[in-house]
């Protein structure tokens, strides 16, 4: 899914009352992956990485793809519509978690400057996809369309 798609929600039958099979599982948990931001994102870091020096791994450009996220929410929120409402705005921050968690099983992400993210970088990226996944499921539980 995208952050773009996520803005666009504007009452639509909710996937939480779907069936329970894989099917709809998945598809709850895909449309909280902020897919256009996270492309960006990584376009971004691997751009980086041609400039001498590497500037990699960069937080101001995790901070600007999270902005990124926020705003294409409110955006496509404002075109489905042409006005704003709180659950926009919720939606965005939601869609900055899910960007958070799932930007960290991105090698040489902003998150990389943390020690802690750099020394362990398999079992960071693990733990952000199971977190990815289960945030995927409460979400779409909590914020159904």
């Amino acid at each position: 899914m995208s952050a773009w798609s996520v803005g666009r929600r504007s009452g639509a039958a909710s996937l939480a009352g779907a069936s329970n099979d894989i099917k709809a599982f998945v598809d709850r948990v895909v449309q909280w992956i902020p897919g256009d931001v996270i492309a960006v994102y990584t376009v971004g870091i691997t751009t980086l990485r041609t400039q001498d020096p590497d500037p990699n791994p960069s937080p101001l450009w995790l901070i600007i793809a999270a902005g990124m996220a926020f705003i294409l929410v409110l955006l496509a929120a404002w075109r489905t519509r042409h006005k704003l409402r709180f659950r926009d705005l919720v939606l965005a921050i939601v869609a900055v978690i899910a960007f958070g968690i799932w930007s960290l099983a991105i090698p040489d992400s902003g998150w990389y400057d943390w020690s802690k993210v750099a020394d362990n970088p398999g079992w960071v990226a693990l733990i952000a996809a199971v977190a990815g996944v289960l945030f995927g499921a409460v979400a779409d539980t909590f914020l159904p369309d």
